[in-house]
């Protein structure tokens, strides 16, 4: 099992692309998060943990804006440029918490808005990408991004302490917007239409495509795209908000022999 799952990372660059990204983007959330209660427990804040707590509930803002933005963004155009709109609305957030953070409270605020919208749009939008590629080793690739991305929360947890105690808000926000600033390169790094590890080769347009022209790009060069049979003109039914994946057997768990719909949202 864990070698299917390490030979998939050498076969499928868009699986490698949205791991980096969604672990980079991952360790900036823990990061803020980790460190927050330091800094609106000292001056000149010194708020008490029950309204710290309060801060939380933030995340319920981006929350109510999903559903817009994967109805104009996610489901409309090519997952890459939700990836990029999220990870660069993650470090919008970054930079105004961490250089306005001390001189009001509406500067974390803001940059916990802007991280939770971010994160949430990147993900649901790498989550779309990495599903197209192989409807027989689903699980597999979930478990190598999720992999990534607890990889991310870890580092995350601990850059944020200790970069916090030895220079406080300033010098853990900074490390913040660097990890950022790498998981926005990762995105840029390879084209929406890429065959292989780096460059945009295949044009940079976010428009959908048909789906057998999509699975032979996002596969990487000599593989075969995975629904052959799918023909040139279908498209992917609801964009990317669900996900048919049509398979005779499913390698990862005894055959299936039926249609698999994955919700992402």
């Amino acid at each position: 099992m864990l070698l299917s799952m390490l030979k998939l990372v050498f076969k499928h660059p868009l699986l490698v692309q949205a791991s980096l990204n969604g672990g980079f983007l991952a360790a900036t959330f823990m990061l803020y998060w980790t460190t927050l209660t330091f800094l609106l427990a000292s001056p000149p804040y010194t708020f008490a943990s029950s309204i710290i707590g309060l801060f939380g509930l933030i995340g319920i803002a981006a929350i109510l804006i999903t559903p817009w933005t994967a109805r104009c963004v996610i489901d409309r155009f090519h997952p890459q440029l939700s990836v990029l709109l999220g990870s660069g609305t993650v470090l919008i957030g970054q930079v105004i918490g961490t250089y306005a953070g001390k001189a009001s409270v509406s500067a974390p605020v803001l940059q916990a808005w802007f991280i939770d919208l971010g994160i949430s749009t990147a993900q649901v939008a790498n989550r779309a990408g990495i599903y197209q590629l192989d409807a027989s080793s689903r699980n597999r690739i979930n478990s190598v991004y999720m992999l990534a991305v607890f990889i991310g929360q870890v580092m995350g947890t601990g850059i944020g302490a200790k970069t916090y105690a030895v220079g406080g808000w300033l010098a853990s926000g900074s490390a913040s917007v660097g990890i950022t600033v790498l998981g926005l390169l990762v995105a840029l790094g390879r084209g929406p239409h890429a065959r292989g590890w780096l460059g945009w080769d295949g044009g940079s347009s976010f428009k959908l495509q048909p789906q057998v022209q999509r699975a032979e790009e996002q596969s990487g060069p000599g593989v075969a795209p995975v629904d052959a049979h799918i023909t040139s003109s279908s498209r992917v039914p609801d964009s990317y908000a669900t996900i048919a994946a049509i398979s005779n057997q499913d390698r990862d768990g005894g055959a299936s022999g039926s249609v698999e719909k994955t919700a992402l949202a």
